[in-house]
């Protein structure tokens, strides 16, 4: 069969979704292993990349190759609402009070891979499109997009294909619910190319370099520990 590219659990844990290759998608009953009703189909066709349960696990959000998030509503497996993009999305982060969804896309261009962070403002059949970050060019690009645990931040990485370098982005939003800058910091390349960063506090964060982890003080820009495989 078609392999697995999405894995999401609900809030409470009594729910997982898994989605392949093919657009297909399962919602399972995650302490009994079955599949609750029948399968989502709605992405038929495209490769599903992420997702997330929203609304009491009783909603999905899924981002797949049809360039868009599609919001789907579990008891009747309609589709809610969209959210379009100008490439795949690959990645999507919820915020902890589902307000904000944040999404990685990419498109190819003459000029190489154009990626691009989004962060919408989710609303009853509304959505607010905020510009989070940007990178064009074949030289550049963004990794990954991933919100903080208490919600307050976002974590972006981007990596200069040339070099090797990366660098982090920790973007926070202010009180005219606007994303800004708050501070960044450099990776060095010999640590190799960033492929994914996951705030795990006010002042720290965790990213995933090749076949080692690192935990770094943001406030400091220094690292404080390195997992590294045997």
């Amino acid at each position: 069969g078609a392999s697995v590219t999405a894995l999401a659990i609900s809030a409470d844990g009594s729910k997982a979704f898994t989605a392949d290759s093919t657009g297909v998608g399962i919602v399972w009953d995650a302490r009994a292993g079955k599949p609750i009703g029948k399968k989502i189909e709605s992405l038929l066709g495209y490769r599903i990349n992420a997702a997330a349960f929203v609304a009491d696990g009783e909603q999905l959000l899924i981002a797949a190759d049809d360039q868009q998030v599609t919001r789907i509503d579990l008891r009747t497996r309609a589709v809610l609402s969209t959210l379009p993009h100008s490439g795949f999305v690959t990645q999507l982060s919820l915020s902890p009070d589902e307000k904000f969804v944040v999404t990685l896309s990419e498109q190819s261009t003459r000029s190489g891979t154009r990626t691009e962070v989004l962060c919408w403002t989710l609303a009853d059949k509304t959505n607010q499109r905020i510009d989070v970050a940007t990178a064009k060019g074949s030289g550049t690009r963004i990794a990954s997009a991933e919100f903080s645990s208490d919600g307050k931040s976002i974590a972006v990485t981007r990596s200069n294909e040339s070099d090797g370098a990366s660098q982090v982005l920790l973007w926070e939003v202010d009180s005219a619910g606007k994303w800004n800058v708050a501070k960044g910091f450099e990776v060095p390349a010999a640590l190799g190319e960033i492929q994914a960063a996951t705030p795990v506090g006010p002042s720290q964060l965790l990213t995933l370099n090749g076949d080692a982890a690192f935990l770094w003080d943001t406030d400091r820009k220094s690292q404080l520990i390195s997992y590294r495989a045997n």
